[in-house]
């Protein structure tokens, strides 16, 4: 198993990353974060990197190496990052001290540059702790349930454990293709979705992902559903200036 957890790890460490911005969709506060997307060298998804690892039960270890390589990442760039994690990581003593260490070792780390998604792969972990989750927000991170598809049964059982944690709900590009195939039900059911959401936690932002260039015309019916920010699959916002500080860079990048 040893040997098995390594070359998950050596892969996850591996990965590159390319950056979705959050968008407002009408008058809304600039959002700054975008979501950190991971990406194979060889241009394969890095989805079967994780599902290789969750069938030989290396799931959280290959999470949190590519969670460091994202903050490395975040680091380098300088770019608020959302980032994956699957539901059960967040619950990992691994976890914790993965947190602690970046926080004692890069004193310009700031937890409100960081979006925590938890997604959907993990589904409902055994060790569910809200302590754990309501520690993350008290250290400044935002949390997102990724991937939220109200169609599925599994999703709203998933919604009713975390909604009452996270700052924001993620729709998935399916959902987008819904409302883009003009199902003017499909639409209303996610209208009401968001409604009963919103009574009942009024400080949640609703992200829809997928959203593309040739979309505009949507976005009134998106506003009228209760979409606040939109994620376009074809955005990608320009890197800004590497730090100062390159000794600081390189030690990231080597976390």
């Amino acid at each position: 198993m040893a040997g098995i957890v390594s070359i998950f790890t050596e892969q996850a460490r591996r990965l590159r990353f390319a950056f979705e911005a959050f968008v407002p969709l009408g008058k809304f506060k600039p959002f700054p974060y975008a979501e950190m997307l991971a990406r194979h060298p060889d241009g394969r998804s890095a989805g079967h990197i994780f599902d290789q690892a969750r069938q030989e039960g290396c799931v959280v270890q290959t999470d949190l190496a590519a969670f460091q390589k994202a903050i490395g990442e975040h680091l380098r760039t300088g770019i608020p990052a959302s980032m994956n994690l699957n539901a059960e990581t967040f619950f990992t003593e691994e976890f914790s001290c993965k947190l602690r260490k970046i926080i004692a070792r890069f004193p310009r780390f700031s937890p409100r540059d960081i979006c925590l998604e938890i997604t959907e792969q993990g589904g409902i972990p055994e060790n569910f702790n809200p302590e754990t989750l309501i520690a993350l927000k008290d250290m400044g991170f935002r949390l997102a349930l990724d991937d939220f598809d109200p169609r599925q049964t599994v999703e709203q059982d998933r919604l009713t454990v975390f909604a009452p944690y996270v700052d924001i709900i993620k729709f998935p590009y399916q959902v987008m293709e819904l409302v883009r195939d003009g199902n003017q039900q499909e639409s209303l059911n996610l209208a009401d979705t968001v409604r009963l959401i919103k009574d009942k936690y009024p400080d949640i932002l609703f992200v829809m992902e997928g959203v593309r260039e040739t979309d505009h015309d949507l976005l009134p019916t998106l506003k009228q559903i209760g979409i606040d920010l939109i994620q376009p699959s074809s955005y990608v916002p320009p890197p800004p200036s590497v730090p100062a500080d390159c000794s600081e860079m390189r030690m990231a990048l080597a976390l």
